[in-house]
């Protein structure tokens, strides 16, 4: 099986999804003839020539943006961060890391000897390959300031030349002599970003020879860009030769997504000639064929399949032999053999996060997947049905009806329920939602109350508020029922129950099993769904249930501490089995075969296995043998155990992330498949595992403290500082590539990427807000606190002092004991004495807030306002109560709080208040003092009358600092508003540029300033007339400009002698 580890595929009958290719990077994928490698996240991805997956390079630290083959089987990839990496394919080891810049590497070529690689500055690193290996220098070259999108090298018979393709449309052709680069000439023609550029190669037959009369085969180069042209070059000549559209879309082809989405096309050169891409995902063929009067044409043909891509091609790659291998959109790598689709190979673009094998048809798998899909996935015919529709965020879990064959459902982060018909395709959704992500679903009987038809089924989705709701599939418009409310109201529950997290039917025996967030599993009976017992032997949340009908050679439980064995029921009945797993790392597994109801709860299961390190999140039975069961876990293992024994028997340890779901195989008895969130499912052989236990070290755990990984993250980026032209060679050992070592970022969500498996619901309660958690904040009642942790003596004389108060007459007083040590536990006033103690310690200590909390407590209210009217403590909260006594000591109390404010400097704060009470007026002149123009113009606007003479003073006096502060604008506009229109005139005279004389004018002829309109054309006549000479005299220096250059260029032409000039005086 494949694995960062280094190990390859032997078995080709063990089928997987992996990692979907990058997006929209032209240099993404590259093959040497007996590899193909592409980039996959932070990770490059090997597949034999026939897709078959070899195994995974993980070192990068973020999204691989660029790969090529260099010398033999050495791989050269390229990041987001700049950091350019050599591989050795065979070993899976790094060589170098080259820490080039922090700027995002496009492209990569090698060519004879030579590494170049492009990133989104423009930059052009050349690398010799000997003198890299040695840890030498290397070149670095900024033709144009533009992000560089493509390149590709030729060997010419003339020398070696680069083709650049930029994001503003122009290709550069550079000429490459040993380790310097010159510009020879552009290729314009394309008005938007190259998306591919490409030599033809030497040993290629000329297929367009009457176009290409007279010219060497390896002078040609194809682009193709944004602006949906293909477009033939001498590359050499300057010269466009013939311009294409894009390849058009098939006849039966798809639906075209360029209204919604940017176009993007990919070509290259193979034997075969050009091929290249449509905007929808078609591929085609260039042809040159000959009409019936002898005109030479260019027309595309079409690999015409059924499998072929559904959207746009990133990247198209040739093998040779008219084979060439294409990765798309659609998440999908096809190799196409002369014009046919041989083979395609499906990916993933997010965390596997459930499966399910249809009871049905064994051969079908549904994935649930972060990029927005459901896949029904048939492993052994290599045929998978990518689900969207309606679909539109994560895809959580998956689960097939148990007895409708085709009829999918599935649960999303946002809480939505799907079911999806295969056969028809048909998508219904619910219109009931969970308020978090649904984490478990399964296919059961529907209660009597919830419809008419009693034991119809059903479909029971669980969310991560802890509600599980009944979705009727022919009544999903309507309202699901909420089995919560029912369970509560059927049992007659004294306490509320806790949030639901997982749920399991167990359909031919109409048991319900039901997981908690407190660890707790309720068995509940069809058809009104009585508890019959509760388990509790978790002491965590429940992720998953699993129930097991065991219809063969029955399995004996051991228990871990009883040597006698479970009871096993009569050998003509099936045998249940319930297995679960929590977030206390532990699977239990429980004989229900022959239940009883009981009131008492269950402590002990019949077998625990341990040994896992991290979170549970799924198991499954072995459907061949429930002698068996396979878990998964966020330690990046998937282990096989035997449950009679309690040991493990395999543990898988080929991802190199957590892992989220588990399946057995039902038509092969030693296969099992496995999801986790490096964007694979794996298809793994239970006999191949050396390992037989988990490991004893969660590898997957981090190393360092929490509180300390900014401190790390701040100082990695101030350790990354390269010099202009050094490279640094990184030896890395073999223990850092292990895939227990993830990369930095790739198995932890962003973005997007994706959220953890299952928290930890909280109760649902009535209100709906968020607790955020923290400290309590300080004590009210600290010297209360501080007493109650006294020593041991003073805790007696108190626990003494409260039982004879309590429940005696006898006095029994003790002087040492004051109100702060018993008044919580005695009489009333002893609580108001304490409370009065406690209200003292605080106006002491200047803690006016708490103490002005206490006095309204103590329903003290005038006293405490007075107290805060004397002391200036006055506070918003304090305000709200002040008007339950009377108006005045409520104006009292906003006046004080006004000079409060205003002493802050909180002068807006301190307006509103006072327009509380009515002084508009004492707020307005407030604002303006301390020169809040903007928002004394808005209250006395919306509070005064439009003449009062307020609303002027304000223009003014506004005016009059924008004036001083050179903010004419400003001052222009609030003289127009005041009315002062010569006053506004005035200052836009101060500006003597044509455009803002021109308004002046036009605002003096519309404001009716006679007097003003002759100056005003004056001045607008001067400054035309001024402007017209400053373009001569600019205008003679860029002749003269021109005369000198002239001169000097005949010159260097040695022409000086041939043209008369004027002579030179004084070497001028």
């Amino acid at each position: 099986m494949l694995g960062t580890d280094g190990t390859s595929v032997e078995d080709t009958d063990l089928q997987c999804l992996y990692t979907a290719p990058n997006w929209y990077q032209s240099h993404v994928m590259d093959s040497n003839g007996t590899y193909i490698a592409y980039g996959a996240r932070n990770m490059v991805q090997i597949l034999s020539l026939e897709l078959v997956p070899v195994r995974m390079l993980s070192s990068h630290p973020k999204r691989v943006t660029a790969v090529c083959f260099a010398e033999g089987n050495v791989l050269v990839s390229g990041c987001d961060g700049g950091v350019v990496m050599t591989w050795c394919v065979e070993t899976g080891v790094v060589l170098s890391t080259l820490l080039q810049t922090p700027i995002c590497v496009a492209a990569l070529v090698f060519k004879s000897g030579q590494l170049f690689s492009g990133d989104e500055k423009g930059i052009v690193c050349v690398w010799d390959w000997e003198e890299l290996r040695k840890g030498k220098t290397f070149s670095r070259f900024q033709p144009f300031s533009e992000k560089i999108i493509t390149m590709d090298c030729s060997d010419h018979a003339d020398g070696r030349f680069l083709a650049l393709g930029y994001k503003m449309g122009t290709i550069a052709i550079m000429s490459v002599k040993g380790s310097e680069m010159t510009l020879m000439h552009t290729l314009k023609g394309h008005d938007m970003d190259i998306f591919r550029v490409c030599w033809c190669k030497n040993n290629f037959p000329n297929i367009y020879s009457s176009i290409t009369t007279d010219l060497p085969i390896e002078n040609l180069v194809v682009s193709t860009s944004r602006d949906k042209s293909i477009k033939l070059w001498d590359g050499f000549s300057n010269r466009l030769i013939r311009s294409l559209p894009y390849p058009p879309k098939l006849s039966s082809g798809r639906e075209s997504n360029l209204n919604r989405e940017q176009p993007w096309s990919s070509v290259t050169w193979t034997d075969a000639g050009i091929v290249a891409s449509s905007a929808t995902g078609d591929i085609a063929r260039l042809e040159e064929l000959t009409t019936e009067e002898g005109i030479s044409e260019l027309k595309w043909k079409s690999f015409d399949s059924p499998h072929g891509h559904s959207k746009k091609v990133f990247t198209i790659c040739d093998l040779g032999n008219s084979q060439v291998v294409t990765t798309s959109m659609d998440r999908e790598t096809i190799l196409w053999r002369e014009g046919e689709c041989a083979k395609v190979a499906h990916g993933l673009g997010g965390f596997a996060y459930g499966l399910d094998i249809s009871p049905l048809s064994p051969n079908r798998i549904a994935v649930a997947t972060g990029d927005n899909m459901v896949r029904i996935w048939e492993p052994y015919q290599n045929k998978v049905i990518q689900v969207w529709q309606s679909v539109r965020t994560k895809v959580m879990v998956v689960a097939w009806h148990p007895y409708k064959e085709g009829v999918v459902s599935f649960g999303t982060e946002e809480g939505r329920i799907g079911i999806y018909d295969v056969n028809s395709g048909n998508m219904n959704t619910s219109s009931t939602y969970h308020e978090k992500p649904v984490y478990s679903m399964s296919w059961g009987y529907v209660p009597t109350k919830f419809g008419e038809d009693p034991l119809k089924t059903g479909l029971y989705s669980c969310g991560g508020e802890g509600i599980i709701f009944c979705h009727k599939p022919k009544e999903l418009g309507k309202t699901a029922p909420n089995v919560n409310s029912y369970l509560a109201a059927e049992n007659n529950y004294k306490h509320q129950p806790p949030a639901r997290t997982a749920v399991d039917w167990e359909f031919n025996s109409k048991l319900l099993a039901v997981g908690s967030s407190n660890g707790v599993i309720e068995i509940f009976k069809a058809p009104n769904l009585q508890l019959l017992t509760v388990f509790q032997y978790h002491t965590r949340i429940i992720n998953k249930l699993r129930w097991g009908r065991n219809e063969g050679e029955k399995v004996i439980l051991k228990t871990s501490t009883m040597e006698e064995n479970v009871e096993c029921p009569p050998s003509d009945q099936p045998q249940l089995l319930l297995g679960s797993c929590s977030d206390d790392n532990m699977i239990c597994v429980q004989d229900l075969s022959s239940i009883t109801p009981s009131s008492t709860p269950i402590l002990k299961s019949d077998q625990t296995l341990k040994g896992h390190t991290a979170r549970l999140t799924d198991i499954d039975w072995n459907p061949h043998n429930f002698k068996y069961i396979v878990s998964s876990c966020y330690d990046g293992t998937a282990q096989v155990w035997d449950i009679e024994q309690g040991v493990g028997v395999s543990s898988f340890r080929g991802h190199a992330g957590r892992v989220f779901s588990v399946r057995w195989s039902h038509t092969k008895i030693d296969c099992v498949f496995s999801g986790s969130d490096e964007f694979t499912v794996r298809q793994w052989k239970v006999s191949d595992n050396v390992e037989k236990n988990p490991p004893k070290v969660n590898p997957l755990a981090p190393t360092h403290k929490p509180n300390s990984n900014r401190k790390k993250k701040k100082n990695a980026k101030k350790n990354v500082v390269i010099s202009e032209n050094k490279v640094e060679v990184v030896s890395v050992s073999d223990k850092a590539l292990t895939w227990r070592k993830p990369a930095p970022s790739s198995t932890t969500p962003d973005p997007a990427d994706e959220p953890a498996m299952k928290s930890e619901p909280m109760t649902v309660s009535v209100s709906d807000v968020k607790r955020k958690r923290g400290t309590k904040g300080k004590s009210l009642l600290p010297l209360a606190s501080r007493r109650d942790h006294c020593s041991k003596s003073e805790q007696a004389h108190q626990i003494l002092q409260i039982a004879n108060d309590i429940f005696t007459d006898q006095p029994y007083c003790d002087d040492s004991l004051t109100a702060a040590d018993i008044g919580l536990y005695s009489s009333r006033s002893k609580t108001f004495e304490l409370v009065a103690e406690e209200r003292r310690s605080h106006s002491t200590e200047n803690h006016h807030h708490q103490a002005a909390l206490l006095g309204i407590w103590s329903s003290d209210i005038r006293a405490t306002i007075d107290h805060a009217i004397q002391t200036k403590t006055v506070t918003e909260s304090l305000l709200s109560v002040a008007v339950t006594c009377g108006m005045d000591k409520y104006r009292e109390a906003v006046k004080c709080f006004v000079a409060q404010l205003t002493a802050s400097r909180d002068f807006v704060t301190a307006a509103s208040y006072l327009l509380i009470l009515g002084e508009t007026r004492q707020a307005i002149v407030m604002l303006v003092a301390e020169e809040c123009f903007r928002e004394a113009l808005a209250i006395a606007k919306m509070r005064l009358s439009p003449d009062d003479e307020v609303i002027k003073n304000i223009y003014e006096k506004w005016a009059g600092k924008q004036e001083r502060e050179m903010q004419f604008d400003s001052a222009i506009k609030c003289y127009l508003a005041s009315g002062d229109a010569r006053r506004a005139i005035m200052v836009m005279l101060r500006r003597k540029d044509v455009a803002s004389l021109e308004t002046t004018l036009k605002v003096a002829e519309i404001v009716k300033e006679k007097e003003m309109l002759p100056a005003i054309r004056a001045a607008l006549e001067e400054a035309r007339l001024s402007e017209e000479n400053s373009a001569h005299v600019v205008s003679g220096e860029i002749e003269v400009s021109n005369n000198n250059r002239d001169v000097e260029n005949g010159d260097k032409c040695g022409l000086s002698g041939s043209v008369e000039q004027p002579a030179l005086q004084n070497g001028s």
